[in-house]
């Protein structure tokens, strides 16, 4: 999908980006914060582990959450200027 103005292509740069913060919000909701959840309460040794990996995860996540969200106030601005 091509757009023929500036202000197309931000919209939908702004729109996709915006998908993707859904995408990654679902993913950690449903999935990853369970997870944590149900491992941070195993007493297996072994859970540890996978643990601390799902925490990078979502430490991952979240700050990708927010550098999404930075840039769609840019792109909001943008749009507006």
């Amino acid at each position: 999908m091509s757009f023929p103005t500036a202000y197309g292509t931000l919209l939908i740069m702004k729109m996709t980006l915006v998908a993707l913060i859904l995408v990654l919000t679902l993913l950690h909701g449903r999935f990853i914060g369970p997870q944590l959840t149900e491992l941070a309460r195993s007493p297996d040794p072994r859970d540890r582990q996978r643990y601390h990996q799902l925490l990078d995860l979502s430490v991952l996540i979240s700050t990708a959450n927010l550098l999404l969200t930075l840039l769609i106030v840019l792109l909001s601005a943008r749009l507006v200027a």
